[in-house]
């Protein structure tokens, strides 16, 4: 686990910044739409 650290961190960055896209994504399309 230590010698892929850097691979994991990195791994991890890119699941949190497409995570945050998509929640910024789904929030956007909500105010878009003002349904709820």
């Amino acid at each position: 686990m230590l010698l892929c650290c850097k691979e994991v961190m990195a791994m991890l960055i890119v699941l949190l910044l497409v995570v945050i896209a998509l929640v910024l994504y789904l929030f956007y399309a909500l105010i878009r739409s003002e349904k709820f």
